[in-house]
């Protein structure tokens, strides 16, 4: 099963989606959506960048990675 925070997804092309859990690494909090180029914790203030590794805050560890294909317009996450 996927996280229960849920799941971060990020367009970075027509072919191309990010998704990570949207659990903050630090203290588990629920991160808010990417908005320019980073998700950030309301809990503590940690940042994450596109690849999911802390830029900002007390987080160190990076964030959980999912696979995601696109097939016939079906966005399709799974864990690896």
């Amino acid at each position: 099963s996927f996280d229960s925070n849920g799941i971060l997804l990020f367009r970075e092309s027509e072919s191309i989606i990010l998704a990570f859990s949207r659990r903050c690494t630090h203290a588990g909090a629920t991160l808010n959506a990417f908005s320019n180029g980073s998700s950030r914790c309301s809990s503590h203030g940690s940042e994450f960048n596109l690849s999911g590794e802390p830029t900002k805050g007390p987080a160190s560890s990076k964030l959980d990675q999912y696979i995601v294909e696109i097939v016939s317009n079906i966005i399709k996450v799974s864990k690896s």
